[in-house]
């Protein structure tokens, strides 16, 4: 009976993690340059790691972890925020998790108001990507 009861107490507290799982992304521009993005995405962590960005023929490492991530209905949301000479600035992603649990795939969205433009104003824009789903994070050798 005791190890029944051992049995039911460690599945319990294993249970709990069983759908949390490192997912990892590769994201395409839709519209303009041809540009990817790479992340490491936990949502039952809340971690987010950008691991590779780039052009196809100009892709570079990287290993920036977002202090800033969490879920919110059904999006992950994910990024950063700073303040310089008292203006704040953002940068954040948005990816439609439900639909990327679902299909492997999903719209991502890049909300980011860290551009001036030519009249001196800053203006916030928004990229969006589409993002499959891979089975790892790209490779790079020396």
């Amino acid at each position: 009976m005791k190890k029944l009861l051992t049995i039911v107490v460690l599945g319990l507290l294993w249970g709990g993690n069983a759908y949390a799982e490192e997912m990892y992304l590769h994201c395409k521009r839709i519209k303009g340059i041809e540009w990817h993005d790479y992340y490491t995405i936990d949502p039952d962590k809340n971690l987010a790691i950008s691991t590779a960005y780039g052009t196809p023929n100009e892709m570079e490492k990287n290993d920036k972890i977002y202090k800033i991530a969490y879920t919110k209905g059904k999006f992950f949301i994910w990024g950063e925020s700073w303040k310089d000479k008292g203006i704040d600035f953002y940068h954040y992603y948005q990816l439609d998790l439900k639909t990327f649990k679902k299909k492997n795939k999903a719209n991502m969205v890049n909300v980011y108001n860290n551009d001036i433009g030519v009249d001196g104003m800053i203006k916030e824009k928004t990229r969006p990507f589409k993002c499959i789903r891979v089975d790892s994070p790209p490779q790079f050798y020396n």
